[in-house]
C-alpha cells in the first residue's frame, strides 16, 4: 500500500511539473480567427506559447487522472491505459511540448504505477525505458556533431577559436583591465557572432 501511495505521488509530481510549466511566462490571450496572419512575430509567438501550454495542461490532466484511477483498474485495463499515455508522452516530447527530462519522467512514473504489483517486471520495464532513453540520447548527441562538422559556420568560428586562444595566450598584458579569462570569454564570443552573423 505504501509502494502504491509513493507511486502515486510520482505519477502526481511528474503530472504537476507539465502543469506547472504553463506559468512561465505570463501570456496574453489566444489571438482570435486567423492563427498568425497580420501578427507581429512576437504576437504569433505568444499564440504559439498559449497553444502550448493548453496542450502541457491536457498532458498534466491526463497524468493526474490516471495516478488517481489507476488502482481502481484493473491489471489490463491499468497497463493499456499506462501505455496509451507513454505514448501521448513520446509524440508530445516530439512535437517539443514537453521536454526531454520531464518525459523521461512521466514515463517512468507510468511504469511505475503499471506495474506496482509486480516488481520484477517493473524492474525489466525500467532498465528497459533507461535503455531505450540511453541509445536515443546518443543517437541525438551523434546527429548533433555531424550537424556541427558539416555546418560552414561552426568550423569558421573553430578555426578562429584555436587562433584566439592562442593570442589571448601569449599576451603579455591583457587591456581594459580584464583578467586573461574573461577576456578570452569575450573575445570567443565576437567570433562566434561574427561567424553566425556576419
Amino acid at each position: 500500500m505504501k509502494r502504491f501511495a509513493l507511486l502515486l505521488g510520482l505519477i502526481a509530481v511528474a503530472g504537476a511539473v507539465i502543469w506547472e510549466r504553463r506559468d512561465v511566462t505570463p501570456l496574453p490571450p489566444p489571438a482570435p480567427a486567423s492563427p498568425t496572419i497580420g501578427m507581429t512575430p512576437a504576437t504569433a509567438r505568444s499564440v504559439s506559447q498559449s497553444k502550448l501550454v493548453t496542450a502541457q495542461n491536457i498532458l498534466g490532466q491526463h497524468l493526474q487522472a490516471f495516478a488517481q484511477h489507476a488502482r481502481s483498474m484493473d491489471e489490463n485495463q491499468r497497463k493499456q491505459t499506462a501505455a496509451q499515455l507513454g505514448d501521448e508522452v513520446k509524440q508530445r516530447a516530439d512535437r517539443m511540448e514537453i521536454s526531454g527530462g520531464e518525459s523521461a519522467l512521466a514515463q517512468l512514473a507510468l511504469l511505475r504505477i503499471a506495474y506496482f504489483d509486480d516488481p520484477a517486471e517493473e524492474a525489466r520495464q525500467e532498465q528497459a525505458l533507461k535503455d531505450s532513453l540511453k541509445t536515443q540520447a546518443a543517437q541525438q548527441q551523434q546527429a548533433y556533431q555531424q550537424q556541427l562538422a558539416n555546418d560552414p559556420r561552426y568550423q569558421a568560428y573553430k578555426a578562429s577559436e584555436a587562433q584566439i586562444a592562442a593570442q589571448v595566450t601569449a599576451m603579455p598584458t591583457i587591456p581594459n583591465g580584464l583578467t586573461r579569462d574573461e577576456f578570452l570569454r569575450q573575445q570567443l564570443q565576437v567570433a562566434r557572432e561574427q561567424a553566425y552573423h556576419p
